[in-house]
């Protein structure tokens, strides 16, 4: 997520515009304060879907915790 000011959205709209339309979203802001979203109107297609949850799934596959790690010791860890 980027975080832009109210007075570059402004001079830079069509860029931000762009940008959000390919996935992006963008913040904009007055004084450091979050007012608006830019986000893409477009939904995803189904195949987009699926290649996301294919590329999730290669990133899950090649994620390892730890020898001294399991999931029952980080679920007991964060019921405490």
């Amino acid at each position: 997520m980027t975080n832009v000011a109210l007075t570059y959205a402004k001079a830079h709209f069509s860029e931000l515009a762009d940008r959000a339309s390919l996935g992006e979203e963008i913040v904009v802001t007055r004084h450091e304060v979050p007012l608006v979203k830019l986000i893409s109107a477009r939904q995803p297609s189904r195949v987009e879907l699926q290649e996301l949850f294919a590329e999730m799934d290669s990133i899950r596959k090649g994620t390892r915790l730890g020898s001294d790690l399991t999931i029952d010791k980080l679920r007991a860890k964060g019921r405490r």
